[in-house]
């Protein structure tokens, strides 16, 4: 099913294009748009310093279990991560790609090398899968389904979602066996 986007409005110099508007379709995670404007756009027509500034409003994330599952496109970001705690502030040199506010301290998921250079302790060592989806926050079953086959597989899996896609945490010695678990999924839900 396809959910309309929106608008883009591009702000250019004058005796450019002005504006520009794009219909577009969302579906499965991928964007199909059609840009319409006042004036063609090419290649010579650029100039070096334009700037533009683009809106993009009512992106909406993808419901249907079978529509997530059969276009989840995992892919195995580089790097080893880990998690471990602090009391108050990240240290300095350190970024995390995830942090978590509990009672006991901030939990921070980061490059194991910052970990280690920073002197913070952990025990999991994990690789980091995108699911390049965008799901929806309040879709049903998809975490559901992807941890029942990767624990059917004996592989831990911590789930983090952000606001565009699901990111998960797998044992890094695993982590390709991970990637390809869920590409069978994958192709079973097609």
């Amino acid at each position: 099913m396809a959910v309309y986007v929106g608008v883009i409005l591009a702000q250019l110099p004058l005796g450019m294009l002005g504006t520009m508007t794009v219909s577009a379709r969302y579906a499965s995670g991928m964007i199909d748009a059609t840009f319409v404007g006042t004036r063609p756009w090419s290649p010579r027509s650029s100039t070096a310093g334009v700037r533009a500034t683009c809106t993009v409003l009512g992106v909406t994330g993808e419901t249907d279990l079978r529509v997530l599952l059969s276009t989840m496109r995992p892919r195995l970001n580089p790097g080893r991560y880990v998690f471990t705690t602090v009391d108050g502030a990240i240290p300095p040199g350190v970024g995390p790609v995830v942090t978590v506010a509990e009672e006991e301290g901030l939990t921070l998921v980061l490059p194991q090398q910052e970990a280690d250079a920073a002197g913070l302790a952990y025990e999991y060592v994990a690789g980091w899968i995108t699911l390049r989806v965008h799901s929806a926050l309040e879709a049903v079953g998809l975490t559901a389904a992807v941890a029942r086959e990767l624990a059917a597989a004996g592989l831990s899996c911590n789930v983090v979602a952000g606001f565009h896609h699901d990111h998960l945490f797998v044992p890094y010695a695993r982590a390709a066996e991970a990637v390809a678990v869920l590409e069978g999924l994958t192709r079973r839900s097609t």
